[in-house]
């Protein structure tokens, strides 16, 4: 369902909004009105709408200083702008809002229902970009982890000139200095006693990759992963040898809190 809010310090209008149409026949629904802009960004905070009407003139926050703060709160909300104003100044302020559309009262009931399905397409049109941008996202972070783990493993192997590790190291925002450290966790063959199954051993792996990442995600500069199918690395800053034994003896035993055999 969209949801729907609609905010305006006339009763008659927002009655005369909400018996427009029948709003869940047609996919809608009406999360809550507010009488003035407080109460809106309130309600706006809470449900969350999809869609907004909104009227110009209100008391408290009037309507271009709610959809300010409804900006914030929300991304990429399709607004109505409601009012008995047609002047220049108030069309500015919505165009410059990025609202979708301005209507002015009293509002014409046929013309509403055309604003209704217009509303409508552009909420499902938005829908559908905004699912492309999150599986672009999704691709691209995905490419970034297998383009670092192909780096590191490069690094570790000694493959990389000093003008090729100084030119990756800046591209992925890696600062090395002289208090990082490498540690390398060997998974040994006991700990696979009794799994045959290939996807069983590379879920073993995946489980200590991942304590491994929780455990120092708290560092500032470091990196986990996966250099050969027995072999987990860890690049890490610490401060100290003492602090760097510390790290190692404290990861070790989360991951033997996973696994009976220590790896």
């Amino acid at each position: 369902m969209i949801k729907v809010l609609i905010a305006d310090d006339e009763p008659r209008i927002r009655r005369g909004i909400k018996s427009t149409i029948n709003w869940e026949e047609n996919d809608f629904e009406l999360v809550g009105e507010a009488e003035d802009g407080e109460e809106a960004l309130s309600l706006v905070k809470e449900k969350k709408p999809d869609i907004l009407f909104i009227d110009i003139c209100m008391p408290f926050l009037n309507g271009i200083q709610l959809i300010e703060e409804i900006n914030k709160v929300l991304f990429n909300p399709i607004i109505v702008i409601v009012s008995g104003y047609d002047e220049f100044n108030y069309v500015q302020a919505a165009l410059r809002l990025k609202v979708f559309d301005y209507i002015l009262k009293p509002i014409d009931r046929e013309n509403f229902k055309t604003l209704i399905n217009e509303v409508k397409e552009e909420f499902i049109l938005r829908k559908k970009e905004n699912e492309k941008e999150n599986f672009k996202q999704e691709v691209l972070e995905s490419n970034i982890s297998y383009l670092k783990d192909s780096f590191f493993k490069a690094w570790v192997s000694g493959k990389l000139n000093s003008d090729e590790l100084k030119l990756r190291m800046e591209n992925f925002n890696f600062n090395y200095n002289n208090n990082m450290g490498l540690a390398l966790i060997k998974i040994l063959e006991k700990n696979f006693v009794g799994i045959v199954n290939k996807n069983e051993k590379e879920l073993v792996s995946f489980g200590i990759i991942n304590i491994a990442r929780d455990f120092v995600s708290s560092f500032k500069n470091s990196y986990v992963f996966q250099y050969s199918a027995s072999r987990i690395v860890i690049i890490l800053e610490i401060e100290s040898i003492k602090k760097w034994k510390e790290t190692l003896i404290g990861l070790e035993e989360n991951i033997s809190k996973l696994f009976k055999d220590k790896v």
